[in-house]
């Protein structure tokens, strides 16, 4: 039986490095530490994969800003960078439905002191069928986003964000006028966001990172990818 590890050596090799360095620092500022990479614009023709792809440049802490949170004293041979080596596999893989769609690296510190983690895959085929059954949980969202739409709005969006005290999910309009309000989500909103996160957690989301959802008129559509984003640790 061939393991994860035995298909993606470059993904341990990161691995190891990011549990040195986590291991080696003396004061972590958060007790979860995560690096998370996505293709995106898939060319999948067996001749020549590619993928362009989008992500973390190193391990970060939860809590903070990918800049002032990156886990320190992480140290990569300028061909063995975690952007390099995610970009690379997932293009390599770009035709095979099998390979890579998005890698996460996850880890947790607990109350002695001892980091635990590795890392998981979500596959193309299993971002397509998650993507696939949404469909009618984005619909829930974009009819809550309507039901609210008031003449004087250019712009409603739903917003959630796992960094910070209150995550949300949050709601923003923005007016014709440049005004711009950031609220609790309604009861309707709240209530459509609930049912698409339990969808999710169906599907093998560990943790929701982050989400937008964002509409320009009262007639719009939610569009995986382009007007409907959601951002997890599979």
């Amino acid at each position: 039986m061939t393991t994860i590890g035995d298909r993606y050596p470059e993904l341990n090799d990161l691995h190891h490095e990011f549990m040195r360095a986590l291991s080696e620092d003396p004061a972590p500022k958060f007790p979860d530490a995560f690096l998370w990479y996505q293709g995106i614009d898939f060319g999948r023709d067996p001749l020549k994969p590619s993928a362009r792809c989008r992500g973390h440049a190193q391990l970060t802490y939860l809590n903070v800003t990918a800049e002032a949170g990156k886990v320190p004293g992480q140290q990569f041979a300028p061909d063995k960078a975690p952007p390099k080596v995610c970009t690379e596999l997932i293009s390599r893989h770009a035709a095979d439905w099998q390979g890579p769609y998005q890698i996460n690296f996850r880890y947790t510190r607990n109350s002695e002191g001892i980091w635990s983690g590795f890392y998981s895959i979500e596959t193309s085929a299993q971002h397509r069928d998650i993507v696939a059954g949404r469909a009618g949980f984005d619909k829930l969202i974009a009819e809550a986003l309507k039901a609210g739409w008031e003449p004087n709005l250019v712009e409603r969006i739903l917003t959630y964000g796992s960094v910070g005290e209150d995550p949300g999910p949050k709601m923003i309009n923005t007016r014709k006028s440049g005004a711009y309000e950031r609220l609790d989500a309604d009861p309707k909103l709240q209530e459509a966001w609930k049912a698409t996160v339990n969808y999710l957690k169906g599907q093998g989301a560990r943790q929701i990172y982050n989400a937008k959802f964002k509409l320009t008129k009262p007639t719009g559509r939610l569009r995986d990818g382009d007007n409907a984003e959601i951002f997890y640790c599979i």
